[in-house]
């Protein structure tokens, strides 16, 4: 998980949602990376928002498709040419 953190938040990769599944198991290590990782300065407040956290699978599958839309229309959008 960290190691694609990393990607995304460095944008070595093209953003894609990072979902992880069961609130209550990566409950604690939220809490920690939020209350102590973050609150340190070790990473920004923010890099926390750039995963999900899901009970359901159809939670995580909406998160990725809805992604895959977005992603499909921007490639769609393109800036006016002059000239």
């Amino acid at each position: 998980m960290f190691e694609a953190l990393t990607l995304v938040q460095t944008h070595k990769i093209t953003e894609f949602p990072i979902v992880l599944v069961d609130s209550k198991y990566w409950g604690p290590l939220i809490e920690w990376l939020t209350n102590v990782v973050a609150e340190r300065g070790l990473i920004n407040a923010t890099d926390v928002n750039l995963f999900h956290v899901v009970d359901t699978a159809e939670e995580a599958v909406k998160i990725v498709a809805d992604r895959a839309d977005e992603m499909r229309a921007a490639s769609f959008t393109t800036e006016p040419v002059e000239g």
